[in-house]
């Protein structure tokens, strides 16, 4: 009987450090969260601000700073050539802070963002990416746990800035239904890009079957193809529609029967 209590506490024992070790790693994994994946601002709106979170327990190391990253008519990123701004960059027109922070476990930071107005009579629309790097702070606590857990974590948001309305046209073509896939092409007509939710939609009972959050074409993309994995799909009674998030975009509301 002694024998095998002993051996139940020497399980015991070994298990604590690997239970702890898991522990980090799941909270690192998740460690920085954000109040907002996309930011806009524009003449009526200049100013916002987002938040920072530290959800676990280990000290994170943040630096901000802007970025271009831009895409083709068909969504491919291009390679940036040189050091001018490309014409889309909204860079010259923000000003952020702070750039640099440090977070405490379980404590968040409000980051702040300023658009200089420029009104003009040509509207367009600008476009940068905030570059969010966070990582751990080594402390005696968890030095030995630490080392080569993660990666440095590195988050991208787009900063859409708007200098004047931009409007915007956008339709749905080459529309298929096989082997439970339904496929699209969304077609953008206009300089400015659209955020939303692209969804299908039963026609008798106005019903969403399913739903892409999230589905954006940048200002420089003409179109992109989408597909919905569906089984049973009764084609002749649905519809496809584009909802614009008009937090973040506008108030552009499309429909397309199939």
């Amino acid at each position: 009987m002694i024998t095998v209590i002993k051996q139940y506490i020497s399980t015991k024992i070994c298990l604590f450090p690997i239970v702890i070790l898991l522990s980090l790693i799941s909270q690192h994994t998740y460690a920085v969260a954000l109040s907002t994946y996309r930011i806009k601002l524009d003449n009526s709106n200049p100013e916002t601000e987002f938040i920072v979170y530290n959800k676990s327990l280990i000290a994170q190391k943040c630096s901000i700073k802007l970025t271009d990253i831009i895409y083709n008519e068909n969504g491919d990123v291009i390679s940036k050539e040189g050091t001018a701004l490309p014409n889309i960059s909204a860079k010259k027109h923000l000003k952020y802070s702070p750039r640099h922070f440090e977070l405490k476990g379980h404590n968040s930071q409000s980051v702040r963002f300023k658009y200089r107005r420029k009104r003009t009579s040509n509207p367009k629309e600008l476009r940068s990416y905030l570059s969010l790097v966070c990582d751990n702070i080594i402390d005696e606590k968890t030095s030995e746990l630490q080392i080569n857990i993660t990666p440095k974590l590195r988050i991208n948001i787009p900063i859409i800035v708007r200098t004047g309305d931009i409007s915007v046209d956008v339709s749905f073509s080459k529309i298929t239904y096989s082997n439970n896939e339904l496929s699209l092409e969304v077609t953008k007509v206009g300089k400015r890009s659209i955020y939303g939710n692209l969804e299908v939609v039963n026609k008798t009972t106005g019903e969403i079957i399913h739903s892409q959050k999230g589905f954006s074409l940048h200002a420089e993309v003409t179109k992109k193809s989408h597909k919905f994995m569906l089984e049973n799909l009764d084609i002749n009674n649905v519809d496809i529609q584009f909802i614009e998030d008009n937090k973040l975009s506008g108030d552009l509301r499309i429909s397309k029967s199939i």
